[in-house]
């Protein structure tokens, strides 16, 4: 966030000199400062994003990868001229366990051409065909494995185990096993 806040200040400044250099760490310091004590912003959860970096970029390759492959089989499609087009509705569940891996899945769904992700229910997804041949099981995807490969890492690395204390970063409250709660100070 504190990278995040100087390049925004260097941006809005139009260019870069000593001066904008300094006074940006200084206000980006103070802003990343304000946001902790304030907004309740934790820079230790910002670091464990930032430990999945590489797996996001590698995702982002595979979609770009599933929708290049993707035109092509619309263009076939389209080129096609005794072919008429039969589209198809697929409802299938899914096994990830986040809602950011699910809500992933849905999005590379509909970036992918020729299918779009009509309904997001929970674990239940809708997703329209504009062919039968691009009907696939979604769930056995290479979206889906690589998503759960990433649940899979996240969990590990964060070591979620059974027992541990639960802590919800975003109310800054700790939950014991026993089911109390107490504030977390800060």
């Amino acid at each position: 966030m504190p990278l995040l806040f100087f390049i925004f200040f260097v941006i809005l400044n139009g260019k870069i000199t000593l001066e904008i250099c300094i006074f940006g760490v200084i206000i980006s310091a103070c802003t990343t400062w304000f946001s902790t004590k304030m907004l309740g912003y934790d820079i230790r959860r910002e670091f464990r994003y930032y430990r999945f970096f590489g797996y996001y970029i590698v995702y982002a390759l595979i979609v770009i990868r599933e929708i290049f492959k993707a035109n092509f089989a619309v263009i076939k499609l389209v080129f096609d001229f005794g072919c008429k087009p039969q589209p198809v509705l697929v409802s299938f569940t899914t096994d990830l366990k986040s809602e950011f891996a699910r809500v992933a899945l849905a999005n590379s769904i509909t970036l992918t051409p020729g299918t779009i992700s009509v309904e997001l229910d929970g674990d239940k997804y809708a997703v329209h065909c504009l062919d039968e041949r691009f009907v696939c099981d979604f769930n056995k995807s290479c979206f889906a494995e690589y998503l759960r490969k990433i649940e899979s890492r996240v969990e590990k690395l964060s070591g979620k185990t059974k027992g541990a204390e639960k802590r919800d970063d975003a109310i800054g409250r700790v939950k014991a096993d026993d089911g109390t709660e107490e504030k977390n100070e800060r």
